[in-house]
């Protein structure tokens, strides 16, 4: 349990130091992308990086209000650690894996009697996520 505490805190510094990095990053985002009001870049990007930033607050307040509580610890560790629910996790992601392969390639070969910029793009997302499944893949099935 000792050892759970301790990645709790590590996520808390991991989180605090990411969001950050985000608040200092806002200013660039205002002021260095160039102003285009046809491509909402600077309110995109700001936006993106706000949500992140919301989404890591609120893990660190709900890391930080369970290490205070030994029962809620107990819960939290239960439901992270539970071999039903990594062996569903894990079967969600081995499908959501293969459909979003699916969604690339369909873009893809739509895209190319669009675009070939477009359909170049999502060909190299297409690419770049098959390396990741099969590199992740490969390191998994060796240390385990």
């Amino acid at each position: 349990m000792e050892a759970f505490k301790a990645r709790l805190k590590g996520d808390i510094v991991a989180g605090v130091i990411m969001v950050s990095v985000i608040a200092l990053c806002q200013p660039l985002v205002w002021f260095v992308l160039p102003e285009n009001p046809d491509a909402l870049s600077r309110a995109f990007t700001s936006g993106f990086l706000i949500g992140i930033a919301l989404v890591a607050v609120g893990i660190m307040a709900r890391n930080a209000s369970v290490l205070k509580n030994e029962d809620e610890l107990k819960k939290l560790y239960i439901r992270e650690n539970d071999e039903r629910t990594l062996a569903v996790q894990a079967s969600a992601a081995k499908t959501g894996i293969k459909i979003v392969l699916m969604g690339l390639a369909i873009a893809m070969v739509v895209a190319a009697s669009i675009h070939r910029v477009v359909a170049l793009t999502l060909l190299g997302a297409t690419v770049f996520t098959i390396a990741v499944n099969y590199i992740t893949n490969w390191i998994y099935n060796r240390r385990f």
